[in-house]
């Protein structure tokens, strides 16, 4: 065996891994990041007292596309009462895609 036959089949291999786990969709933005992303969004505006994130993106049919997205909640005190968020952060970049304010 020529070993420049094995180093070429051996690059070759870790090409195509990488390609494939580019065009896969993989490169997920870590939950715990989101998590952090969607805190500071609303940390402005009051004390934040609990979150919680799933961190198996799941996918999220909207009108114009389908999206891979983290569903998670975050409990606010806003005028001394708590008030608590659920939220869709997109599993790519972590941009809060839906936030809804949920009734007690």
């Amino acid at each position: 065996m020529k070993w420049r036959h094995f180093f070429l089949g051996a690059g070759a291999g870790f090409a195509a891994a990488y390609l494939w786990k580019i065009r896969s969709g993989k490169n997920f933005f870590g939950a715990e990041k989101a998590l952090r992303k969607a805190k500071a969004a609303l940390q402005k505006d009051g004390k934040i007292t609990g979150s919680w994130i799933v961190s198996i993106p799941e996918v999220w049919a909207s009108e114009t596309e389908n999206a891979a997205v983290y569903r998670g909640g975050i409990t606010q005190i806003r005028g001394g009462k708590p008030v608590t968020y659920e939220f869709l952060a997109d599993a790519k970049t972590g941009d809060l895609l839906k936030l809804e304010e949920i009734d007690p």
